[in-house]
């Protein structure tokens, strides 16, 4: 899990608390980008710096939390950006798309909804503004997708498969 400093902030922000997991530590790096650099897990290093590099906010990231890669953006509108860049269309019931969109179930639903389905979840809004000012709040929003998505979605983001 990381932290990420919203730009313009003066405080750092925890991420959401995944309830019922237990925080595991896994190999991490340093990305530097726009000035700023963030100790980020390995293995989704390449992806979140692909993210950033289209200007997307994140907020905290872990490369397996139950099998699956969890990304935290600081508004609903980054976590669209996120999706419109990441997914295409697909008529195929098992494509990414389908699995982040839920267009349509297969015969063994509850092992897609459980296993390949993506996943959602908000956070608690966040005040920007230090006391004594008006509020400016933010949502953050998580995306839960299967680790096994993770070489597409970074090849749809225009990095390498490798």
């Amino acid at each position: 899990m990381t932290h990420r400093r919203k730009p313009g902030c003066e405080r750092w922000i925890p991420p959401t608390e995944i309830p019922d997991v237990p925080h595991v530590r896994h190999p991490t790096t340093i990305l530097e980008w726009a000035g700023f650099s963030a100790e980020i897990d390995v293995e989704i290093a390449p992806l979140i710096l692909l993210i950033w590099e289209q200007g997307i906010d994140t907020v905290s990231c872990c490369q397996n939390v139950e099998d699956r890669v969890h990304i935290e953006f600081w508004t609903p509108a980054d976590l669209t950006r996120f999706l419109d860049a990441a997914v295409d269309h697909s008529s195929d019931v098992e494509s990414i798309y389908n699995r982040a969109a839920i267009e349509h179930e297969p015969d063994d639903w509850e092992d897609f909804r459980v296993h390949r389905l993506w996943h959602y979840a908000a956070g608690s809004p966040i005040d920007l503004n230090p006391l004594g000012r008006r509020p400016r709040f933010e949502l953050p929003v998580s995306v839960f997708f299967p680790r096994t998505d993770l070489a597409a979605v970074v090849s749809a983001l225009g990095g390498s498969n490798g």
